[in-house]
């Protein structure tokens, strides 16, 4: 009913927050609007709830470079990106999609999306902890080998389980110029 009505952003909350480096030349415009000078991570998170977000869109409104991906890790404050060698896309467990580059990184391998390119207003929308991917509406990238999009296909398909975890991926923004993330969705719960 939340959905329906259109109040999921209300009763389940999400924030950006920079993640690394933390530099004075972030500008958090909103809670989901940021502008930074330079390059800069910043985690999308659920704010005052469980539920974890396994969707979302970015609106690039101006950027010099933009990787919007996903990154597997326990919890959000420990992984291999808050260093200065780690790239999203690179670190074991991550992927993402870089307009700049033309294509999606996953665990280090860079497969090629044709027609993608960098600009101002570009919709990045990815579902699924990164499993399917869209560029202004198109689907461009899936797991699902039915589709008619690159085949991306990650070691594992998120979330999983061992014994002991839930593992599932975190979304995170690698940008130096600014952008607006919007339709979020969650795992069901509460």
């Amino acid at each position: 009913m939340i959905s329906y009505y259109g109040m999921t952003s209300v009763m389940y909350p999400s924030k950006l927050t920079a993640r690394y480096p933390e530099k004075d030349c972030v500008d958090l415009k909103e809670l989901l609007s940021v502008r930074s000078e330079d390059w800069c991570y910043f985690n999308l998170t659920q704010c005052g709830h469980s539920r974890k977000i396994k969707s979302f869109e970015v609106t690039v409104i101006e950027a010099k470079g933009i990787k919007v991906g996903w990154v597997e890790e326990e919890t959000v404050n420990t992984c291999d990106l808050d260093n200065d060698e780690a790239i999203i896309g690179d670190a074991e467990g991550s992927v993402a999609l870089d307009p700049y580059l033309s294509g999606i990184t996953i665990d280090g391998t860079l497969k090629r999306v044709e027609g993608l390119e960098l600009k101002d207003g570009l919709i990045i929308r990815t579902e699924d902890f990164g499993n399917r991917w869209y560029i202004d509406g198109r689907l461009v990238a899936s797991d699902d080998k039915s589709d008619s999009a690159l085949l991306v296909k990650s070691e594992n398909s998120y979330p999983y389980s061992d014994s002991y975890h839930t593992y599932y991926r975190h979304p995170v923004i690698f940008i130096n110029g600014e952008f607006l993330v919007s339709d979020i969705k969650y795992t069901p719960g509460i």
